[in-house]
């Protein structure tokens, strides 16, 4: 029987009982008395029915709090014995559910936070030896490249005297070669005097031999002359006193014909040394010729010998230059990584000292790791709070192998041509007519319709803990959701929130970090629309490099 009805057959009672006293005694003092006395009865009866029908099942419910105080114990819960402290004992039910499932959370993540201190702790470890290691190596670094600076700069200097060498070089067979042009062109001239020469003797002794001859016939006349006087003498002598003067005339051409003979073979004797001499003068004249041609040759292979020598000086001074100024740019550069290893070096020396800070906060975060296990001595969780921490456990590998296997599937659907990769990242959401909550397709819902259920639908019969499973996008767009909240809309939108929640954007600050973080997984509690709390775990879809979306994951623990 209900409290209610306890309580109003209480009151009809006494009512009764007052009026059939009053009926029956009349207005006298024993009347009186007696209705005082059922009234106080009534009362009496009246407390009794209320304290057994609400204060006992308080007074159950203080002792159960005082239970859960004294031992800790989240896996108790109240049993309602009547309607007025049914409301009560689901609320406080429902408190300790949300209480168990936060304590299980932070058991958890001490659990993770003790395991990342341990972890951080053992890299800090790592990078202090590392940041030594850098600190020696950055060191010796900056050492060897000041003595590369000092080689560089002892190298420039070579350079520059090289430089100034090949210049020098350059310089000096320049002019040895415009020596040696002139030179040739003066032998080419002397070579063509020696050559005039040549010619000019060569008519010379011609001229010789042509006054040899011209004496010849003289002598001859000479003798003919001398041949004839003294003729002219014999003749002069048989005619006697009449030849007399004949013969003087005669006697004086014979003497002239004499001095004429004798001239001639002077003539001769000089012309014929004349043409000796001419022919050794041409003959010295002609190798003085060819010997100028050579020296002319040869000064013309002295001056492109020089050209040749005044272009690789050319080039050789070129070249030294823009050793010079690559080693001058060099010493500029090695100046500058020496600052910069100089910078490297106070950067590592800073590290170190940061890794030494960071390993006391690792300590730190493992002193806080200690503190949050000792909620295991404070509160009994009970086996559904030992469960909880086992799906906590186990969740960060379901929900990273689900979106790998997401990931996977739509890969398979790029390359095989089923979608395109701008239609697979579409943003366009196009509203769904005539529906609330609002609902939207995109260009890859159907695919998602036809893809997702068979990776997402075990995972709910596997693990009876998961609310629901599935896969969002980078804004919260549930395209494919579970079949049990995927029901067609009703028009009613209290029950399509609870149960047509497919195609639906939940961007509430939850949904939106679901799909847009790049964490291995990230775990956040907060309360659904529907209005149960649940703790939400995701991880990031990757599709060909960019961030498609996330797989997230509901569950109670």
């Amino acid at each position: 029987m209900s409290l209610k009805i306890k309580l109003l057959a209480t009151v009809l009672l006494f009512q009764v009982a007052i009026v059939v006293l009053a009926m029956n005694l009349g207005p006298s003092a024993l009347g009186w008395t007696a209705c005082i006395g059922v009234a106080a009865i009534s009362l009496a009866v009246l407390y009794a029915v209320i304290r057994s029908s609400l204060f006992a099942p308080l007074d159950k419910l203080r002792a159960t709090i005082q239970t859960v105080k004294m031992e800790g114990n989240l896996a108790l819960r109240l049993s309602a014995s009547n309607e007025v402290t049914e409301s009560a004992a689901k609320t406080f039910n429902e408190l300790l559910d949300n209480f168990q499932s936060i304590v299980g959370k932070v058991m958890f993540n001490s659990n993770q936070v003790a395991a990342s201190a341990q972890s951080l702790e053992g890299m800090a470890r790592q990078v202090t030896t590392g940041s030594q290691t850098q600190e020696d190596a950055a060191e010796a670094a900056s050492q060897a490249i000041e003595e590369m600076i000092g080689n560089i700069q002892s190298i420039a200097e070579s350079a520059r005297l090289a430089a100034d060498n090949a210049r020098e070089s350059r310089e000096l067979s320049s002019n040895g070669a415009r020596i040696a042009q002139n030179a040739a062109s003066e032998i080419e001239r002397i070579s063509q005097a020696f050559e005039d020469s040549a010619t000019s003797i060569n008519h010379l002794g011609e001229r010789t031999q042509l006054i040899n001859g011209i004496a010849s016939s003289i002598n001859d006349i000479a003798e003919q002359t001398n041949l004839l006087a003294l003729n002219a003498a014999i003749e002069a002598a048989r005619a006697g006193e009449y030849g007399r003067g004949f013969a003087v005339v005669a006697d004086e051409v014979r003497k002239l014909a004499e001095r004429t003979s004798t001239a001639t073979k002077e003539i001769a004797s000089v012309t014929s040394s004349i043409k000796s001499e001419t022919a050794s003068t041409i003959n010295k004249v002609q190798s003085g010729t060819v010997l100028s041609r050579d020296g002319a040759a040869l000064a013309r292979q002295a001056a492109e010998a020089l050209t040749q020598i005044n272009h690789s000086s050319q080039v050789m001074l070129d070249e030294s230059t823009s050793i010079a100024t690559a080693i001058t740019e060099q010493t500029v550069a090695s100046e500058l990584v020496g600052k910069k290893m100089h910078h490297i070096l106070q950067l590592v020396e800073s590290n170190s000292g940061i890794v030494v800070k960071m390993m006391e906060q690792a300590t730190h975060l493992d002193h806080l790791a200690v503190n949050l296990k000792e909620l295991d001595n404070v509160f009994k969780m009970g086996e559904s709070g030992i469960k909880g921490l086992e799906t906590h456990g186990k969740a960060p590998e379901v929900v990273q192998a689900a979106a790998h296997a997401i990931e996977k599937v739509l890969e398979q659907a790029i390359a095989s041509g089923r979608i395109s990769e701008a239609d697979l990242f579409d943003e366009n959401y196009q509203r769904i007519p005539n529906v609330e909550p609002p609902k939207f397709h995109t260009r890859f819902d159907k695919l998602t319709d036809d893809l997702f259920p068979s990776i997402q639908e075990p995972l709910l019969q596997q693990y009876p803990d998961f609310v629901y499973a599935g896969a969002v996008d980078r804004n919260g767009y549930f395209p494919t959701h579970n079949r049990k909240f995927s029901a067609e809309p009703t028009g009613d939108i209290k029950k399509d929130t609870m149960n047509s929640r497919s195609k639906r954007i939940f961007n509430d600050p939850v949904g939106k970090r679901c799909g847009n973080h790049n964490r291995p997984f990230l775990i956040q509690t907060y309360r659904r629309d529907t209005g149960e709390v649940v703790h939400d775990i995701s991880s990031p879809i990757f599709v060909r490099g960019k961030q498609w979306g996330g797989f997230r994951i509901g569950y109670k623990a």
